[in-house]
């Protein structure tokens, strides 16, 4: 197996041309010849600067860690990260993006990407397209014939496999300041990858105008409250206009047959995950998450009708839906739009769940944040709720907080089968007073329909008619 390699370096870090650091994974072949055993990748961390030191790092040296199954990992923490093609900044590491890849791990092996901002912010600048396929390994045809060599590099040679053969890749995100993906800003990992985006509750919180893809896989994208701080209530994760988060169901293939057959997997869709123990999620106007599953036409073994055997027939496969989950401490809008159709009539569409909840603030004891009642509040009609006005980094209005308002035609739209409405008791606060009690609210007449479950988990259900009626449905 690669071992693992960190070097950390409190001021300045100077990784230069010339220099490498491997931890590229081997393998044993036993003395008949025939049993061959994969080692495992190892990982890299460089880490460089502090609050005290703002430098800028030299990471240019040459970095791997193949793998003949699964690649290695690459950490690398600093004060300020820039991505983009041509990116520059003062006091930053600024990591230059060509053909899909970062240009400091060029195709080198790694299947898990982890960079963190110690003490600023995280930016992948607008039109940055990241694309994210490990490369592996591939052992010679002839490597049982060579006498030896000095690594596995010798042996083989290195080549994208199959989607079938190929494992997952993660990228992490991990700001002290905050993320922000510009407009026309792409991140494409491969099939059921994951992309985690975080940042601490020091900034803003996270931005993203861009788009995400993980077919079938994962996008999890918090804001955490690490720091007993201040309320900051421009704080948020936001989905701005343009911004498309997938996470769609797939096909991934195995190569076609001698006799032209197409087998593999359908694959459902992924999961999505919004969670900030601080501040709110808002969805503007365009924004759009989807979690829908997908179809495949493959080649299935069906029994002939002779009664001998097996015939493959042509069928088209469909995959179920995925989940979005939704947590905020102060507020949730929903402005946005959402896909959780099924593949097919015969798969299962997706889920939706929304809470609220301010436990996990981690507040100062003394300091003001907001205290008002948590409601849910569902109606019949898809409403814009956010005021023009209110952009990312500015102060979001009072008459917000506290607040998610779902429609029953944005659920029926969006083709979900389940949805969890989640309001958990309220601990007490941080000046240990008791929280209101929260609920969730039906407004007006409403026709809440799903095709499996409606979960409701709240201490108070209520109904309150629109434009002072006293009846309704």
């Amino acid at each position: 197996n690669g071992g693992t390699g960190s070097v950390n370096a409190n001021s300045y870090l100077s990784f230069n041309k010339g220099a490498a650091i491997k931890a590229d994974g081997g393998a044993w072949l036993d003395l008949a010849g025939t049993k061959l055993t994969a080692g495992k990748a190892g990982g890299i961390t460089l880490a460089s600067g502090s609050a005290a030191v703002a430098g800028v790092p030299d990471f240019s040296g040459t970095l791997s860690a193949y793998g003949l199954e699964k690649g290695g990992s690459l950490t690398l923490a600093v004060n300020k990260i820039n991505i983009g093609a041509a990116v520059t900044g003062k006091n930053a590491l600024n990591l230059q993006v060509s053909n899909g890849g970062f240009d400091i791990a060029p195709n080198l092996g790694f299947s898990s990407i982890s960079l963190k901002s110690i003490t600023d912010d995280i930016t992948v600048k607008g039109n940055t397209a990241l694309s994210l396929v490990t490369q592996n390994r591939v052992l010679n045809n002839n490597y049982r014939d060579q006498a030896g060599s000095d690594s596995i590099a010798g042996l083989s040679q290195v080549a994208v496999l199959t989607e079938d053969l190929r494992k997952p890749f993660t990228l992490s995100l991990n700001s002290a300041a905050g993320v922000t993906l510009e407009t026309g800003s792409v991140i494409q990992a491969d099939k059921a990858s994951t992309v985690n985006i975080s940042a601490s509750n020091a900034g803003n919180g996270v931005y993203i105008d861009g788009s995400i893809y993980a077919q079938a896989g994962k996008i999890n994208i918090g804001l955490n409250a690490g720091l007993a701080i201040e309320n900051n209530p421009a704080q948020s994760i936001w989905l701005g206009t343009h911004a498309y988060l997938s996470t769609q169901g797939t096909t991934q293939f195995s190569p076609v047959d001698s006799l032209g057959r197409t087998s593999g997997k359908v694959l459902g869709g992924g999961s999505v995950t919004l969670a900030a123990q601080r501040g709110y999620v808002i969805m503007e106007q365009g924004s759009q998450i989807d979690v829908s599953g997908t179809s495949g036409r493959l080649d299935l073994p069906v029994a002939n009708p002779s009664g001998f055997g097996v015939q493959y027939v042509s069928r088209d496969v469909g995959s179920n839906a995925g989940s979005i989950s939704i947590t905020a401490a102060e507020g949730i809008v929903l402005d946005g739009g959402f896909n959780a159709k099924a593949g097919s009539a015969t798969n299962s569409s997706g889920s939706l769940s929304l809470t609220l909840d301010r436990n996990n603030r981690n507040e100062v004891i003394g300091s003001i944040y907001p205290s008002n009642a948590l409601a849910i509040n569902v109606v019949q009609n898809t409403q814009k709720t956010l005021p023009a006005n209110i952009i990312f980094g500015t102060a979001i209005p009072d008459g917000l907080a506290g607040q998610a308002t779902v429609s029953s035609d944005q659920v029926a739209q969006a083709g979900f089968a389940d949805l969890h409405l989640n309001l958990p008791v309220q601990t007490l606060d941080q000046n240990g007073q008791l929280r209101p009690v929260g609920a969730v609210q039906f407004l007006g007449n409403v026709n809440l329909q799903t095709s499996s479950s409606i979960y409701v988990d709240a201490q108070t259900i209520g109904w309150s008619g629109l434009n002072g009626s006293q009846t309704g449905s």
